[in-house]
């Protein structure tokens, strides 16, 4: 008698699992940590998803902070670029199969930014045409150089996003800090959500020594996330946690 196989969904489902764990496990042994952080920023449907879970947050609480802002001012929002609304992972793949530090890209970074062809991290355009429609005042704020300043123009424009210009695309060297830039908004605006990739995109509180220093202020702003900031997810490359050391289990 041949062997009987079960087209049960539950034991298919179970099948399926100990294949991927075992597919992973294998797969796992052949990657240094660095390329695992980029394959899962790059190629993963959960950061996918991550991400639009976030730009669809962030239209919920958009609409709920126009309708409440009494301030008189006009509402605006101010979003990072890298890895917030402009997705990088091409280069970034680039530099580790050629063996180019993230911190040391230079070059290959300005051609990259040069060629103005990064796509938009999925749910941004949909976030950003919803706030032009709201009427919002958008502000993308961002520490690319300001020499930059033209060709990031340019690919924004490409993505034909909104309310993108001279005086919207706000990059460093222009105005002191990302705070400074912030302040600068709000004499004029106000700011009902600010989103980004890392903690400074979002206040300059997080601007601290160490990761354990993060902490604290994150769980003090804790009703803040979700809120008035918005946080997509970036595994890729960073500063205070890339030196942070692992806590094993012991």
């Amino acid at each position: 008698m041949g062997v009987l196989f079960s087209t049960h969904p539950i034991i298919l489902i179970k099948i399926k699992e100990r294949v991927l764990v075992s597919r992973t496990m294998q797969v796992a042994q052949d990657m240094t940590p660095f390329k695992v952080a980029i394959q899962f920023q790059q190629r993963s449907a959960e950061i996918h998803a991550l991400q639009i879970q976030a730009y669809n947050v962030a239209e919920q609480r958009l609409k709920e902070h126009v309708k409440n802002n009494k301030t008189g001012k006009r509402p605006a929002v101010v979003l990072d670029l890298d890895e917030t609304v402009l997705n990088n992972l091409p280069v970034v793949a680039y530099g580790y199969e050629n063996k180019i530090d993230f911190t040391n890209w230079g070059e290959e970074w300005e051609e990259w930014v040069d060629a103005a062809c990064a796509d938009a991290i999925p749910g941004a355009k949909d976030f950003l045409q919803v706030a032009d429609e709201q009427d919002v005042k958008i502000f993308y704020v961002s520490n690319r150089e300001v020499h930059n300043k033209k060709p990031t123009i340019k690919n924004l424009e490409k993505l034909e996003l909104p309310q993108v210009s001279e005086d919207t695309v706000l990059l460093h060297g222009e105005i002191g800090t990302k705070e400074d830039r912030r302040s600068k908004i709000r004499k004029e605006y106000e700011i009902v959500l600010l989103v980004g990739n890392s903690l400074y995109d979002l206040s300059s509180d997080f601007i601290q020594e160490t990761v354990d220093e993060q902490h604290p202020i994150v769980k003090e702003q804790a009703e803040e996330f979700g809120n008035r900031f918005i946080l997509l997810p970036n595994s890729s490359y960073g500063d205070y946690w890339v030196d942070a050391n692992l806590e094993p289990w012991k």
